[in-house]
């Protein structure tokens, strides 16, 4: 995908209108898809059920947001991976993932990752101190979120990392998680239709291929929750998945 827009914050609603038309070309999403199965292919391991109630949902028509750790930019295509396996196979191409701007800038990546349904978020740090760009922050942080409860009340799977940025330094450790996880649960028309699927991820670092292990707990339904009770027990479960990651990497 070629960007006739100017990524910057201030052309945020031709971004998300160019972002929500936008068709991926079936073959390069084929390929992409099979290329990260082949390099980030995950030693995955289901808690208590967890792969029948993702499957039974997703062939119920239900959606799910996949709510992973984040400590690396081998994150992304782990994720991609991860719909290579039978559990994740109805999320194969029909799963939006915002991923910071910068990403698409980059030469090949940036033309790429959009077949991948990959679609722009702007952090703090694309913002200044000023009256105005606060302002601005506030309105693109709003539209993003539309376009993620539209995307998933269309239909759409959505993944995403709930703490918000990268935890390199003791990524054993969540960190606190952003609200936007909540917001977008809570604000599709039907709550009970999505399910939220939390994970673990680690990487053996000691072989060749960094082959991730990816830890699946229980998934929740968000219906019923308030904002603060579904971050905490959402976090709960994250750690609890990063936990045993972690553990299986190292011992």
């Amino acid at each position: 995908m070629k960007n006739s827009i100017s990524l910057k914050p201030q052309n945020y609603e031709q971004i998300y209108k160019q972002y929500d038309k936008f068709e991926p070309n079936p073959l390069v999403q084929k390929l992409g898809f099979l290329a990260m199965h082949k390099l980030y292919e995950s030693d995955l391991h289901f808690k208590n059920g967890s792969d029948e109630i993702i499957q039974n949902h997703l062939n119920n028509g239900g959606s799910i947001i996949l709510a992973p750790n984040h400590q690396s930019n081998a994150d992304i295509p782990t994720i991609a991976a991860l719909a290579h396996t039978e559990t994740f196979d109805k999320i194969r191409g029909n799963t939006i993932i915002p991923s910071k701007v910068d990403m698409f800038k980059w030469p090949i990546v940036g033309r790429f990752i959009p077949h991948m349904q990959a679609h722009p978020t702007f952090r703090s740090k694309d913002f200044d101190d000023s009256q105005y760009s606060q302002r601005l922050k506030n309105e693109v942080t709003e539209s993003l979120m539309r376009f993620n409860i539209h995307k998933i009340n269309q239909g759409s799977n959505m993944a995403m990392f709930p703490e918000g940025t990268r935890n390199t330094k003791n990524p054993r450790d969540i960190q606190p998680l952003k609200s936007g996880l909540a917001r977008i649960a809570l604000g599709v028309d039907n709550p009970k239709n999505l399910l939220i699927v939390p994970l673990g991820f680690a990487y053996k670092k000691d072989k060749a291929k960094r082959q991730p292990v990816a830890v699946c707990p229980s998934p929740i339904s968000p219906a019923g929750f308030n904002t603060e009770d579904l971050l905490h027990v959402t976090r709960a479960l994250m750690q609890e998945a990063a936990t045993e990651a972690f553990d299986r990497v190292e011992n």
